[in-house]
């Protein structure tokens, strides 16, 4: 007890207390002694039975300061804390002797298994003897709860001592010698300490080390293992990546050599080998890298200690040293200066020293090489000429060969590729040496990516001179198969060849057809003339060359007086090279891109025959069928649009701006499954991360997947937050939970981010909010605000809601049916004109607009016809009040699980759980 304690506890006396019996003074310490005495007693170290006196009275002093003893021990602190005991110092009441008490924590009393995991600590310690691992004095029971008292570690532990020692290798390594030592010894008597780190190393007043805690220690031959649960497999970042993932009986001694290993690397570095943000995370680096170079942290550390961690440290068990014992004695040889067993000595030094001890056999052996010597190094020669030959003309006739792109499933094919491979190299070896290889992608936009950088870093490796890539998919029932030779250093198309109708299983076809493209170019010297570009006329004329650049920058301004300017250059361009088909394409791309900011049936006529000119002087334009696609989704013909978008990515491979189309058309069409795949690729180009999440929120919805809908819609929200699509995507989720309450939160929560139009999003989702939550006074107030705004719009928002339908249902609600059957009237001759198209949100309105005009023949006609489009939204329609009319008939209720049943079927073919029905 210090100074304080002792006044606190003089001062909490009473005032009537007797007489010191030495100076006869008030005996305010404990009714024996009066301070003055006390302390002279404590200082006078002559006086044997002054001294004696003083250990009493701090006796009897900490007992009413603690008021608590357990046993046989006063005790005096708590020194420490863990997830199943409680550490404290404690003094012998008739040794004196201080030790440290580990006692369960009461609230494990009933845990049978704390208390034999408890149990099995004190056991394993205690059948121990050795210098180098903590003692056990005592196991005990006190107040109902185990206790075992152990020698008192004056020195603290080894993770506080780390930070001194980090500048003394020596030290550390001989302090790391003599804890394996003790684990060897502990292996030897059958026992895995399994949870090793520098907090279980203990230091006593000389520095010594002491192994303790044996919480999570493992008998080896036991059949049974009282540690199985995840929250005490040790610590991550110490324990060996078979302790985080296998079974407790697989465990060898490796599993300890690992943790000291990890432990030197602690005390040389500062840190351990893995780190992470959380202990999940550092496990899964653990079992999936190998552990960082010592040398790497710590450029100055010795070679030898760096061999010695990493042997210690790699993640199979059977290539760490074979016991602990192993690693001692390279510890100490390391120690000792001697060579170390984990690196031995080189051929060359052993040959070296038998020379020194047998000369004139080395000076015999010697002669006989050099002469050996001359004769080999000429056939050397030889050979290295006629290598090097053979190796420049494998390198001019190498080809590598990309797995092969499932359109249909928009999934990596890498068994088409290994099958292609060794037919192919049969192939090109008969017209001379050649070589074929497989490259190897899990991820879809690899095969056969359009972007340049990664063709050329998937052939970094492989280092070919042409790559071949490829996509196939069915069309009509039989296999179309696309080829594209590329450019193995800059990653340029340089031919393209579509395949028709050859079974899935014959790939003969394929690899001669692969074979009469490659090969004359394998022979060349000179591919300026084969690239797309190049061979175009409008780019081998020089002026034209500059108009049609122009074009391209203008276009990407997207304001309507910068599309009119890109349009003229490109008339310009094609005034002298009306048979540039890079020409007509952009200039099909310029004026379907300019009904966006002003409508134009006329413009989007025009880059349709742009688009078809284009494709005439040249079928594999990808450009031009990326055009095409968006004149048809601009008309409706969205499954004419997903095929012109697949022959774009058939000619010359999928990048972001058309696998983002492709997405968000599928989704649109009814394929939230299909479409996730092509805006994961899509994502994966974006230059800003989070674009396309909130597009595949929507899928997730669709298939009836709340929980990753709403993972991606929070997603956007973090990573775009300037734009609306993901809070207004978290809003309608919630609409479909059935939680407008929910939705309202979310809207109000957002109203800060309407920037870019937000604001009529706001008003629009705000909207939408109150009609299906039929509050319909101030639904109709918001509809005629936002059809004053746009007469024709909301045709494209979610759940196909057009301002004036919904305002036309809001106004039959309030009793204005007249006015409201003037709007649906108005609306449905605009939607009969629309229902040429293919999209289903068009005889959707269509229906919404027969339910509430009471023609429930032609509601669920229209219906059928939305089902059969594409329409798979099944759970919007029970929430829609313009479907009132027809709510209580059975058709609707089973034309909506017929869609939940298809969403089931589409869940099933995306691999993910069946939800749908559920919900």
């Amino acid at each position: 007890m210090n100074l304080a304690g002792l006044s606190d506890s003089v001062a909490s006396l009473t005032e009537q207390t007797p007489s010191c019996p030495v100076c006869g003074t008030e005996a305010r310490i404990n009714g024996h002694s009066c301070v003055n005495c006390l302390l002279f007693a404590g200082l006078d170290e002559e006086t044997e039975t002054g001294a004696d006196d003083l250990g009493k009275l701090l006796d009897e002093v900490e007992v009413r300061d603690t008021d608590w003893r357990l046993g046989n021990y006063h005790v005096l602190e708590e020194i420490g804390r863990g997830g199943m005991g409680v550490i404290y110092r404690a003094r012998q009441r008739h040794s004196k002797r201080i030790v440290a008490l580990k006692r369960v924590l009461s609230y494990h009393g009933d845990s049978r298994g704390t208390l034999e995991r408890f149990r099995r600590e004190a056991e394993a310690a205690a059948s121990l003897d050795h210098p180098n691992i903590l003692p056990i004095y005592e196991v005990s029971e006190a107040e109902g709860l185990p206790f075992f008292t152990m020698k008192y570690a004056t020195g603290g532990s080894l993770q506080q001592a780390a930070p001194a020692l980090s500048a003394e290798p020596r030290e550390c390594v001989r302090l790391l010698a003599r804890i394996t030592r003790a684990v060897a010894y502990a292996h030897r008597e059958g026992i895995l300490h399994r949870d090793l780190k520098p907090g279980n190393i203990l230091l006593d007043a000389r520095s010594e080390p002491m192994v303790s805690d044996f919480g999570l220690a493992k008998w080896i031959d036991a059949n049974t293992d009282l540690t199985r649960s995840l929250t005490i497999f040790g610590t991550p970042g110490y324990i060996a990546p078979e302790q985080a993932h296998g079974p407790a009986s697989a465990l060898s001694p490796a599993a300890d050599v690992y943790s000291l290993g990890a432990i030197l690397f602690d005390l040389l570095t500062g840190r351990p080998p893995f780190l992470g943000e959380h202990a999940l995370a550092v496990i899964r680096e653990a079992a999936e890298k190998s552990a960082p170079k010592l040398r790497t942290i710590l450029p100055k550390a010795d070679r030898d200690l760096e061999t010695i961690c990493a042997k210690c440290l790699e993640r199979e068990p059977r290539a760490r040293y074979r016991t602990a014992a192993a690693l001692a004695e390279d510890l100490e040889r390391w120690l000792e200066g001697r060579p170390i067993v984990a690196r031995p000595i080189s051929p060359p030094a052993r040959l070296w020293r038998w020379a020194i001890r047998n000369p004139i056999l080395a000076s015999a052996a010697l002669g006989f090489l050099l002469v050996g010597a001359t004769a080999v190094v000429g056939e050397l020669k030889r050979v290295q000429l006629r290598n090097l030959v053979r190796h420049d003309l494998l390198s001019r006739r190498s080809v590598a060969v990309l797995p092969m792109l499932d359109l249909d499933r928009v999934q990596v094919d890498v068994a088409a590729a290994k099958q292609m491979v060794p037919a192919l190299q049969a192939a090109l070896s008969l017209f001379g040496p050649a070589r074929a290889v497989a490259i190897a992608a899990d991820e879809a936009w690899v095969a056969g990516a359009a972007n340049p950088n990664d063709i050329k870093e998937a052939n970094r490796d492989a280092r070919a001179r042409l790559v071949i890539a490829g996509t196939f998919r069915t069309v009509k029932g039989a296999r179309r198969s696309s080829i594209r030779v590329i450019d193995g250093a800059s990653g340029e198309v340089l031919r393209t060849k579509i395949i028709e109708g050859v079974p899935a299983t014959d790939w003969s076809v394929l690899v001669q057809t692969v074979v009469n493209e490659v090969n004359p170019l394998l022979e060349a010297t000179d591919w300026s003339d084969h690239g797309a570009s190049s061979s175009d006329p409008g780019m081998r004329n020089a002026r034209a060359r500059d108009f049609i650049s122009s074009a391209r920058q203008l276009m990407l301004r997207q304001t309507l007086e910068d599309y009119d300017r890109s349009i003229a250059c490109l008339d310009r361009a094609l005034e002298m090279e009306p048979d540039s088909a890079l020409a007509n394409a952009y200039l099909s791309t310029v004026l379907a891109a300019r009904t966006q900011v002003s409508s134009d049936d006329g413009s989007l006529s025009r880059a349709e025959q742009a688009a078809r000119r284009a494709l005439q002087l040249d079928a594999n334009s990808a450009e031009a069928h990326r055009s095409l696609a968006g004149v048809f989704y601009r008309r409706g013909r969205l499954a004419d649009a997903i095929e012109e978008g697949i022959r774009a990515v058939e000619t010359t491979g999928p990048e972001e701006r058309g696998a983002g189309f492709l997405g968000m058309t599928l989704e649109e069409l009814g394929e939230p499954g299909r479409a996730l795949g092509w805006l994961r690729m899509a994502q994966h180009w974006a230059v800003m991360r989070g674009e396309y999440d909130a597009a595949m929120g929507r899928c997730w919805m669709k298939l009836g997947d709340d929980a990753q809908a709403e993972s991606a819609y929070r997603r956007s929200i973090e990573l775009r937050p300037e734009i609306t699509d993901g809070w207004i995507g978290l809003c309608e989720l919630r609409l479909l939970q059935g939680e407008s309450e929910g939705a309202r939160h979310i809207l109000e929560v957002n109203r800060v981010r309407r920037q870019d139009g937000g604001e009529d999003a706001g008003e629009q989702v705000e909207a939408l909010i109150e009609f299906f939550s039929r509050n319909y006074s101030r639904a109709d107030q918001l509809y005629r605000g936002l059809r004053t705004k746009a007469p024709d719009g909301g045709a494209g928002s979610y759940s196909a809601l057009t301002f004036a339908s919904a305002e036309a249902r809001c106004r039959q609600a309030l009793g204005d049916d007249a006015g409201g059957r003037a709007l649906l009237e108005q609306g449905r001759v605009k939607e009969l004109n629309r229902r040429a198209t293919q999209n289903p949100s068009v005889f959707y309105r269509l229906a919404a607009i027969d339910s509430c005009l009471g023609e429930s023949e032609s509601a669920f006609a229209h219906l059928r016809a939305a089902a059969a489009a594409g329409w798979i939204d099944f759970r919007s329609p029970k929430l829609d009040p313009r479907f009132d009319g027809i709510a209580r008939d059975a058709r609707f209720r089973e034309f909506l699980e017929s869609l939940a049943a298809r969403v089931a079927e589409l869940r099933r073919q995306t691999g993910q759980p069946n939800l749908a029905e559920e919900k």
